[in-house]
């Protein structure tokens, strides 16, 4: 039961974090699991394959949010200068 809980957090934080950097693409990516768990048999394979790949996810997730948080701390790279044409 732990792992299961475990999973379905890291699950939930993933999702959480993929809505934030672009919502529409989060809330697509939700609908897309919820037609795929939401038949018994699929959802226990789909279950079982979140449940293995859980901890990579973890993982992903917490290097994911790091970079997130310090990305504004980051030296910007300078951008291009643009030519004006003056008319």
């Amino acid at each position: 039961m732990k792992q299961v809980l475990s999973a379905v957090w890291s699950w939930l934080l993933a999702l959480g974090a993929w809505c934030f950097e672009n919502p529409r693409r989060g809330l697509i990516t939700i609908a897309a699991i919820l037609i795929l768990v939401y038949p018994p048999i699929l959802g226990k394979v789909v279950g079982r394959i979140f449940e293995a790949l859980a901890p990579f996810i973890g993982l992903l997730l917490m290097f994911g949010m790091i970079y997130l948080i310090i990305k504004p701390l980051l030296p910007k790279r300078p951008k291009p200068q643009q030519r004006r044409s003056d008319r």
